[in-house]
This record gives C-alpha cells, sequence and structure tokens, in this order.
C-alpha cells in the first residue's frame, strides 16, 4: 500500500528540485496556481485525509468494495479544489518539509494500525461515496500523480 505512494513521492520531489526559488514561486499564469502552490495543496489534502482517516479507524464501519480510483489522473477532468493555497512566497525547503511530515504521519499511522485496518474500514465521501480506508489511501496517490503531471507542466511552461 505504501510502496507505490513512496514511487510517486520521489517523482514529485525531484520534480519540484528542478525549480529554482523563483520559479517554484511563478504563476504560469495569474489565474493558475504556481508549482510551490501545487505541492502546498498536496500538503494540505494528505494532512486533512490522515485526520479523517484517524477518525474513521476510531468508528465502527463496515468493509466497502475495493473501486478503481485511477481516473484521478486524468487532468482532461477539472476539478475545483475547495481550498486555495497561500498567496505568500513558499520556501522548497519549507515546502518539502510539511510533505515528508505529512507522509510520515501516513506511514507511522499504516504502520501502527496495520493494512488489514484499511482494508476493513470504510469512510463515506461527499464525492466518491462508501469507500475503503485503503482506497482512500490509493487516493492519495492519484491524487499526487495528477498534480506531479500538472507541476511538470507549469515547469515546461515557465523553464
Amino acid at each position: 500500500m505504501l510502496s507505490q505512494l513512496k514511487s510517486i513521492r520521489e517523482d514529485l520531489m525531484r520534480c519540484i528540485m528542478e525549480f529554482t526559488e523563483e520559479q517554484f514561486n511563478q504563476k504560469p499564469a495569474e489565474d493558475r496556481w504556481s508549482a510551490a502552490q501545487v505541492a502546498h495543496h498536496l500538503y494540505t489534502t494528505e494532512k486533512q485525509i490522515v485526520g479523517s482517516l484517524r477518525e474513521s479507524l476510531e468508528l465502527e464501519s463496515e468493509k466497502a468494495e475495493e473501486r478503481d480510483f485511477s481516473f484521478i489522473v486524468d487532468r482532461t477532468r477539472k476539478v475545483k479544489s475547495e481550498t486555495e493555497p497561500p498567496a505568500q512566497f513558499l520556501e522548497k525547503q519549507d515546502v518539502c518539509a510539511l510533505l515528508l511530515e505529512s507522509r510520515e504521519n501516513l506511514e507511522q499511522l499504516v504502520k501502527k494500525e496495520g493494512e488489514e485496518a484499511f482494508i476493513n474500514k470504510s469512510i463515506e465521501d461527499e464525492a466518491f461515496g462508501r469507500m475503503s480506508l485503503k482506497n482512500l489511501v490509493d487516493f492519495i496517490g492519484f491524487h499526487e500523480k495528477r498534480h506531479t503531471a500538472q507541476i511538470d507542466e507549469i515547469k515546461s511552461e515557465i523553464i
């Protein structure tokens, strides 16, 4: 469950490191996010999901059928984020530290609870309905892969 996330995160970090500090914060257009804002969005999303996972692991829930969420990586399907990223200049080092923190929290939770708990418990999601906690962890990877492609796109536009 975590090995695929590790590979996706390595791709993201490699991508981030190719930017200078200024490029990392440069928006390709006024109405679009910078790579820094996209990376910060990944941190806040993962942090929020880890909180939801913690809460859900404490509750009784039924097992949900496993579903394929790979469609998330399709960037032709536009989705408006519920939150706006910070507008201020974001240091690469700070954003990378936040990403490391959120991933460590996820990994610690999975190791503490065991993968079986994530398979046998579920959560009701506004957008996707009932889904297993494992699927919610899978979502983190697909979401990150989607936005790594977005950061690559930003890089090709500004570098």
